[in-house]
């Protein structure tokens, strides 16, 4: 008879502690829920804005006329870059990307450099475009948009004495590794393989119709920059 009080006061100890454990666990969870764990950095902690306006301001002897049937864009001058470079100390023919996701847009416009006839327009037959990455150990195609002169009737300062076309594109393209090196590419038809030069001007080698009107211009707008 004298055992039974201490097995009731062991049994209510046992269950004293067990509440008490179970009281701790719910402080600790209410606790967790008050103060949340510390957030990683989000992505404007490690985005580093990176842009570039390359163009082609006249024509010249470095970018045409040619009858080669792959042709390297060339630039002649960097107009606003952040983060991307070229060559400037001879007539440049590619830029340096870092790893990101960026916007590339171009345009420019050709003309037959010789009078042909209708014959001419499909010196403009271009069968691909596209970035050629690191010396072409990989390549982004391009899609592009063609406009080109119909040569109809025109006054005397008119654009029928040359054909000449204009093309513009976008694409959303992904860089996988820093100092990338980027060249655009493009590939025209071996069949017609005429005179033709980057120029917005049909009246080679005329003077510039206006400093802001360049026959290259492409806009590079890195939009993601954090790692994955």
């Amino acid at each position: 008879m004298k055992k039974y009080p201490s097995i009731v006061l062991g049994v209510i100890s046992a269950c004293c502690l067990l509440s008490a454990h179970v009281i701790a666990t719910e402080e600790t969870d209410v606790e967790k829920s008050c103060c949340p764990p510390k957030k990683t950095p989000t992505c404007t902690a490690c985005f580093t804005p990176t842009y570039a306006t390359l163009i082609q301001s006249v024509a010249s002897p470095s970018t045409g006329p040619t009858t080669l049937s792959q042709i390297t864009v060339a630039f002649d001058k960097i107009q606003t870059a952040r983060g991307i470079t070229f060559d400037e100390t001879v007539a440049p023919d590619s830029f340096t990307l870092s790893k990101g996701i960026y916007s590339f847009k171009f345009q420019f416009s050709m003309i037959a450099s010789t009078v042909s006839g209708p014959v001419s327009e499909r010196f403009f037959r271009f069968t691909d475009m596209y970035l050629d990455i690191n010396n072409d150990s990989s390549r982004i195609a391009l899609d592009w948009n063609m406009w080109l002169n119909d040569a109809t009737p025109a006054p005397p300062y008119g654009f029928s004495q040359y054909y000449w076309a204009s093309f513009s594109g976008s694409k959303i393209i992904s860089i996988g590794e820093d100092n990338t090196v980027v060249k655009f590419i493009l590939l025209r038809d071996p069949n017609w393989l005429g005179p033709i030069l980057f120029a917005y001007d049909p009246f080679y080698p005329a003077d510039p119709l206006s400093t802001n009107n360049n026959p290259v211009r492409v806009n590079i707008h890195k939009i993601n920059g954090c790692p994955t």
